[in-house]
């Protein structure tokens, strides 16, 4: 486990960690979240990384995520994983539900951030959406970034009074009305 947690926090570069505890009087939210940073995990300014904790007094399992890691296991990845989580738990097979953890974490960052992710703070309220860039969203902008640079020419179509009526006559080759 130790060595899969080492693998992926290489290749991520962001913290990963399994937690048991016999012991636990508070929520396992609560008691995850105050564990993570009391124990400085977490990779970076952010502290980017996710743990899972298995509360075996209350029979409770729950992840805790931090900085980007936070894009790739929105609450729909999250959900994914506790189930694989919690298959293993059921039965027992805690060494399995930790590698399960593992295993879907490094899925869920090869596979990138999910679209409709966004960033919550629990203290503001405050919801950032991320928007991911598609291949041809960055197409067209390098397309329009090389006809508007300085060697094109025409950077003086961005500075008509005409506006978008004359950029669009520089990018049609078109003369506007």
């Amino acid at each position: 486990l130790s060595e899969r947690a080492g693998e992926l926090r290489t290749i991520m570069e962001m913290d990963v960690a399994v937690v048991t505890t016999d012991e636990n009087r508070e929520s396992a939210q609560v008691f995850a979240d105050r564990f993570y940073q009391d124990q400085g995990l977490g990779i970076g300014e952010s502290h980017s990384g996710a743990m899972l904790l298995m509360d075996m007094e209350n029979r409770e399992i729950y992840i805790t995520t931090e900085g980007r890691m936070l894009l790739y296991l929105p609450d729909s990845r999250l959900e994914a994983v506790l189930d694989d989580v919690y298959r293993w738990m059921t039965q027992g097979e805690y060494g399995q539900a930790a590698m399960a953890f593992f295993e879907d974490v490094g899925l869920c960052y090869d596979n990138g951030i999910g679209d409709g992710s966004y960033y919550y703070d629990t203290e503001t309220g405050k919801v950032s959406r991320i928007h991911r860039i598609v291949w041809y969203e960055a197409l067209v902008a390098f397309a329009a970034a090389r006809r508007f640079s300085p060697s094109s020419g025409n950077m003086g179509c961005m500075r008509t009074k005409n506006g978008w009526r004359r950029i669009l006559s520089c990018i049609t080759g078109r003369t506007a009305p």
